[in-house]
């Protein structure tokens, strides 16, 4: 008898309980929301210094992209030397490379 007494629960409880989770779901919601806040965005001077601007239009000159074209031309270079293998590629990376840091 007990577990068809818990079954029969009453629908308009079963409502008003689901209605308070809901509401408490809520509330800690915004309460963990204002502990992990966004930046300020009037701050972009600090927000700029922080990250690199991955999609600037002046990613030539970019320390970062340079340092690693460099790296693969050198890579490319050292592949042709030691095998014998992708030397009109390597050439060709390097052209691309030197016209790049000309361009500037």
């Amino acid at each position: 008898m007990l577990g068809r007494d818990v079954v029969r629960v009453n629908p308009l409880a079963l409502v008003a309980l689901l209605v308070l989770a809901f509401a408490a779901g809520l509330g800690i919601a915004q309460f963990i929301g204002r502990e992990a806040a966004a930046p300020d965005l009037r701050d972009t001077d600090r927000i700029e210094r922080d990250r690199r601007a991955v999609f600037s239009p002046r990613v030539r000159r970019d320390p970062f992209f340079v340092q690693e074209q460099r790296k693969g031309v050198e890579a490319m270079e050292a592949h042709c030397r030691e095998t014998g293998e992708m030397c009109p590629e390597s050439r060709a990376a390097r052209e691309s490379f030197e016209r790049l840091l000309a361009d500037g």
